[in-house]
C-alpha cells in the first residue's frame, strides 16, 4: 500500500489507518480530522484515504464516509469500526447515508448556550400551552422541540427578557408554519389559510387593542409585536413587519402550488425557497435583544444581504438533509428530495452534492467578512453584532437539530458524532 504524506496539524494525531478506494471515489470527502476537540473535513487527493484516528482526548471519532455504510458486526477485512464499505445493498439490513461536515467555519460543536435559557424555557412553554389552551401531554411534541433552546444558542447574551420574546417567536413560528406544510391543516383549504394569514398580519396595521376572541396565533403574534416594537426603533421595527410579512405571503404562495416548479437552476429552487423558511425575521432578533440602532439603509446593503442570503441557504440546505427523513422523497419542498428528482441521485449522492453547496456557501461568506464595507466606528460594532446574531441563527439551526428531538428523537447525539443517518427503503 501506498504512503500518505504526513499531516501536520495542532493535536496529538496517531493511528493513520489506509483504505484502497477505487478511483470512482477519488475526491470525495470521507472523514473529520478531529484537532483540539474540533472536527474538520479531509477529502480523498489519490486513490487512497486516510482516516486519522484522534486520541489525545482518549476519543476514537467514527469513520464518516461518502460511501454507502451499515451496521455490521461481521468480522471482514472490509469492516472498519462497524461500518461496511461498498456492500452490496441487496445484502444490507440497515442502510445509512452520511452527511457532510457541518461543524466548519464558525459553527461550532459545543455551542454556548444562554444562562437565562431553563428560565425562559419554562416561562415560555407555560405561555404557549396556555394561549393554545392545550395540556402538558398535548404540548409534549412541541416541548420536546425545544423551541426556547433555539433562541438560547442563537443569542447567547440577550437578558431574560429579551431571550423570552425570541424564545415565544420561534414557539409561534413552528406552530403557524405547520398549518401551511404538505400535512397543514390549510392544504386542502388554500382560501382559509389566506384569510387565517391576513387575519395575523392585522396585527401591524390595528392598534392591537382586541386581541382576544380572535385566534390564539394571532392573539401570540400580536403580544410579540408589542414585545419587539418596545425595544426596537423605527427602522428596525419597519424591518421586522417588512420580513414577517414577507415569511407569511410566502407561505401562502407555496401552499397554493400543487407540484414543485420547474426551476431551471440551483439558484432559482434557492430563490424561491429562501422567503417561506422563515429564517429572516430571525435575524432582527439582534436588533431587539441589543438595542441596535443601525439604519435600514445599511442592513438592506447589497453586501450585507449577500451575507444573509448566504447563511439562509446554509440553513436551508443543513435543514434539508436532517430533515429528510422525516420528510421523505417526494416532499415539495426539501433540497435532498428535489436533488434525487430532479437529477437521478441516490440519496448519498444528494448529500454529497449538498456538501459541496455548503462548501460553497461557507467560503462565500468568509470572503464577505473580510471584504466587509466600514460605515463608521459605532455602526461598525453595531454591524458586528447584527451579523453575530445571523451566524448565531446558523449555528442554532445546525446544534439545535440534534439537542432538541425534532428529527431524530432521543438519538441525536449519536447522529450527530456518526453523521449517519438510517433510510428505510423508500428513503434510498
Amino acid at each position: 500500500m501506498s504512503s500518505v504524506s504526513q499531516v501536520e496539524e495542532r493535536g496529538v494525531l496517531e493511528g493513520v489507518l489506509h483504505l484502497g478506494l477505487s478511483g470512482e471515489q477519488h475526491g470525495q470527502y470521507v472523514s473529520d480530522v478531529a484537532i483540539n476537540n474540533t472536527p474538520r473535513h479531509t477529502r480523498l487527493d489519490s486513490e487512497f484515504c486516510s482516516i486519522i484516528i484522534h486520541h489525545a482526548e482518549g476519543i476514537s471519532l467514527p469513520l464518516a464516509s461518502s460511501l454507502t455504510t451499515t451496521a455490521s458486526t461481521n468480522d471482514d477485512s472490509s469492516t472498519i469500526m462497524g461500518l461496511h464499505i461498498g456492500q452490496d445493498s441487496t445484502t444490507k439490513k440497515d442502510l445509512y447515508a452520511v452527511f457532510p461536515n457541518l461543524w466548519v467555519s464558525f459553527v461550532p460543536w459545543n455551542p454556548a448556550i444562554n444562562p437565562n435559557y431553563k428560565l425562559v424555557k419554562k416561562e415560555s412553554n407555560a405561555y404557549m400551552m396556555e394561549t393554545l389552551g392545550r395540556t402538558l401531554s398535548q404540548y409534549a411534541k412541541p416541548r420536546a422541540g425545544k423551541f426556547p433552546l433555539y433562541a438560547a444558542i442563537q443569542l447567547p447574551t440577550a437578558s431574560a427578557e429579551t431571550l423570552r420574546t425570541c424564545a415565544d417567536w420561534y414557539g409561534w413560528v413552528f406552530e403557524f408554519d405547520d398549518q401551511f406544510d404538505e400535512d397543514g391543516i390549510f392544504i386542502k383549504d388554500p382560501e382559509k389559510g389566506i384569510r387565517h394569514a391576513e387575519h395575523v398580519l392585522s396585527v401591524f396595521s390595528d392598534d392591537c387593542g382586541l386581541w382576544a376572541g380572535t385566534s390564539p396565533l394571532k392573539e401570540m403574534f400580536a403580544s410579540l409585536w408589542m414585545r419587539f416594537k418596545k425595544g426596537m426603533p423605527k427602522d428596525a421595527q419597519e424591518l421586522y413587519i417588512k420580513r414577517n410579512t414577507e415569511f407569511i405571503m410566502a407561505l401562502i404562495q407555496q401552499m397554493n402550488l400543487t407540484t414543485t416548479p420547474n426551476f431551471k437552476n440551483l439558484q432559482d429552487w434557492f430563490n424561491f425557497r429562501r422567503d417561506s423558511i422563515g429564517v429572516l425575521p430571525g435575524f432582527t432578533f439582534a436588533l431587539y435583544v441589543h438595542g441596535l440602532t443601525i439604519s435600514r439603509d445599511i442592513i438592506e446593503s447589497d453586501h450585507i444581504r449577500e451575507m444573509e442570503y448566504m447563511a439562509i441557504e446554509i440553513i436551508l440546505l443543513t435543514n434539508d438533509i436532517l430533515s429528510y427523513p422525516k420528510e421523505g422523497p417526494d416532499h415539495m419542498y426539501n433540497t435532498t428530495a428535489f436533488l434525487k428528482k430532479s437529477r437521478g441521485l441516490s440519496t448519498q449522492e444528494a448529500f454529497d452534492e449538498i456538501g459541496l453547496l455548503l462548501d460553497e456557501r461557507f467560503k462565500k461568506w468568509d470572503s464577505l467578512m473580510a471584504t466587509l464595507p466600514s460605515w463608521g466606528e459605532e455602526n461598525d460594532r453595531q454591524v458586528q453584532l447584527y451579523l453575530d446574531g445571523v451566524k448565531g441563527h446558523v449555528s442554532s439551526n445546525t446544534n439545535w437539530s440534534f439537542m432538541s428531538q425534532r428529527f431524530f428523537g432521543r438519538d441525536g447525539q449519536a447522529v450527530k458524532e456518526t453523521r449517519r443517518i438510517k433510510l428505510t427503503p423508500e428513503l434510498q
